[in-house]
């Protein structure tokens, strides 16, 4: 019983935290090391069983064994950075772990009662994270639990759909398209993409949160969202109509979220934002994989799917380094705002991996994120080639906003990280926290320079849902030893190729060729232009996302002000504006219905009364 082993040794902490807090984490890194070590081997000999515990059903499939070493890695990293993080450990240790359990169940379950358990239990954990681990009153706390609620009540009807259709509780091919489009709601809400990007839940509840619990929420529980759909779309047929639905979903979020990662000014909800702006990118890459299967190109499909792979593992991975350097900095210096950070107090270790992860955030090759990315743009580039006019136009606008979107991000993190690390004091104490953030940041690099390790697995990570299909994604050319050149495959055979394993190499000899003959340098100070700001001789964050702001005002809401010549500027939440005019025109109706319809009069009650009698009769003889 290796499945159950495995969520027995993830239940572990969670009865420690309750009794001992202070071995609680220690216990944690060994069955988080465990668990992704055991991953890896499975991965390697091809691990594929079902097994059944009681009245659950769990498994180790492929894709399941995936994304345990994506959610055992991310735990590891959040039980080493707390170890220094939290000095006095308390109850919240083992709701910390509770919810790691709750996304391990998930990730294992093969029927639909371990599934629910698991995905309610993420909710309610997450809850009392919130809750009981901030001075943050009781908003963002009851917000995360609505949203998480209503995330379940959507899958568990569509669970009631699949049960309806089949009888059977496990999870089986041949899901309709009804019971899919509920599942995937509810699975979107967890990523907080559009339309719930709307009202801005997660980020404020990211934001919000300790960082080792912004960890679980963003690089956790997101990637067990991703996980949910991808599993649930392999058990459906291809359908063009749900591949363009989320296709478009996702663009939407990762334009829009980027768009206001670019000008937040809260150190923790700019990679919140983040979160949400890679969560549809990876949208983007399951509905080209649905398209692609539609359209019969195999190959492509798997290229997407591919992708998606590499992009979870990257996010995680990055969101892990860059929430956990926040964290650090949010705790050393006592704020949450640019504009109040003082001088740099992170050590050289930290520094390093807060850069690195930045620059996978940023899309730069060939670091994981990029890889990603390069996933995504080829996908795009190759949708626009096939014989549809829908879906190649749907792929040239998804295209060009995705660049717009995605060049957005090096706008957040050279702001991120620029303002986080700047001041040039460098010498603090290196910790265990210092240790997670480096860890996570080498993980992105090693995603993207081993990524040919991933793309050679896919086929077998996807082989029990798809089949009829070669992989081919693989080769050589010249300089490049065969394997280790991604290709993507197009109608028309190779469409086009990357090497991160040799674009790696070769720019690690000449960063360490130029820092050989240059030098690091040393820091230059100059008197900046404050964007229209009075100059002070300090250049604040405000000043660096304002030209945003100005040339993008018509979605920033962007207004500005004059007083005896000095201008000033604000902003409006186009998301927030919207929602409060749609609130407005909502409660108008309701008054104006309430007073004409509803004014306790008997006749009309009596027309109510037979009005409904009378649909019941037509529906019944339907």
């Amino acid at each position: 019983m290796i499945t159950a082993l495995i969520l027995l040794l993830y239940a572990v902490p969670v009865i420690l935290g309750a009794i001992y807090p202070r071995i609680a984490y220690a216990s944690g890194i060994f069955v988080s090391v465990f668990a992704a070590a055991f991953s890896i081997v499975g991965l390697i000999y091809r691990l594929n069983l079902n097994e059944t515990i009681g009245p659950f059903s769990v498994s180790l499939n492929p894709l399941s064994i995936f994304f345990l070493l994506v959610i055992s890695t991310v735990s590891a990293l959040v039980n080493i950075y707390s170890m220094s993080y939290e000095k006095s450990p308390g109850r919240g240790v083992w709701i910390l772990h509770g919810s790691i359990f709750s996304m391990a169940l998930v990730t294992l379950s093969s029927s639909m009662f371990p599934f629910l358990f698991g995905w309610e239990s993420m909710t309610i954990f997450g809850y009392y994270l919130l809750g009981f681990r901030t001075k943050s009153g009781n908003i963002p706390p009851y917000v995360f639990l609505v949203f998480g609620e209503l995330s379940t009540l959507l899958i568990l009807l569509g669970f009631a759909g699949f049960y309806s259709q089949y009888g059977t509780f496990s999870f089986i091919p041949g899901i309709s398209g009804t019971a899919l489009f509920l599942l995937l709601i509810g699975f979107q809400i967890k990523m907080g993409i559009i339309p719930f990007q709307i009202t801005e839940w997660l980020p404020i509840a990211h934001g919000q949160a300790p960082a080792n619990a912004s960890v679980i929420f963003s690089a956790g529980m997101t990637t067990v969202a991703i996980y949910s759909t991808i599993r649930f779309v392999l058990l459906a047929d291809a359908s063009l109509l749900i591949g363009l639905l989320l296709l478009s979903i996702g663009i939407f979020s990762l334009f829009f979220a980027s768009i206001y990662s670019a000008s937040s000014e809260h150190i923790k909800m700019l990679p919140a934002y983040s979160t949400i702006e890679n969560c549809g990118a990876m949208i983007m890459l399951i509905g080209s994989y649905l398209i692609f299967s539609d359209l019969g190109l195999h190959e492509a499909a798997l290229f997407a799917l591919t992708g998606a792979l590499i992009f979870v593992f990257a996010h995680a991975m990055a969101k892990s380094a860059i929430f956990l350097f926040v964290g650090m900095n949010e705790k050393h210096r006592n704020t949450h705002d640019f504009l109040n950070l003082g001088e740099d107090k992170n050590s050289r270790i930290s520094s390093t991996g807060g850069a690195l992860s930045s620059f996978s955030l940023m899309g730069l090759l060939p670091i994981g994120g990029g890889v990603g990315e390069w996933f995504l743009l080829e996908s795009l580039f190759i949708m626009s080639t096939v014989n549809n006019f829908y879906v190649t136009l749907m792929a040239v606008i998804s295209g060009a906003l995705a660049a717009l979107g995605l060049g957005f991000s090096v706008v957040s993190f050279t702001k991120s990280y620029g303002f986080l690390s700047r001041g040039g004091r460098t010498g603090q104490k290196s910790d265990y926290m210092d240790s997670a953030i480096l860890i996570a940041s080498l993980a992105t690099v090693a995603i993207g320079i081993f990524s040919y390790l991933i793309v050679a697995d896919s086929l077998f990570i996807f082989s029990p849902y798809i089949g009829g299909t070669s992989n081919n994604l693989l080769t050589g050319l010249y300089v490049v030893p065969s394997g280790y050149l991604i290709s993507s495959i197009g109608p028309y055979g190779i469409f086009g190729a990357i090497s991160p394993a040799v674009l790696g190499v070769i720019l690690g000899l000449f960063m360490v060729l130029s820092i050989g003959i240059l030098g690091t340098g040393e820091t230059r100070y100059v008197e900046p232009w404050n964007n229209g700001i009075a100059k002070d001789g300090n250049f604040n964050s405000f000043a660096y996302s304002n030209i945003l702001r100005i040339t993008m005002h018509k979605l920033y809401f962007t207004r500005e002000t004059e007083d005896h010549g000095r201008y000033s500027e604000s902003t409006f939440d186009v998301f927030w504006v919207l929602l409060v005019r749609i609130s407005r025109g909502f409660v108008s109706v309701s008054r104006y219905f309430g007073r004409k319809f509803m004014n306790s009069s008997l006749n009309i009650y009596v027309f109510y009364i037979l009005f409904t009698f009378f649909l019941i009769l037509a529906a019944i003889a339907i």
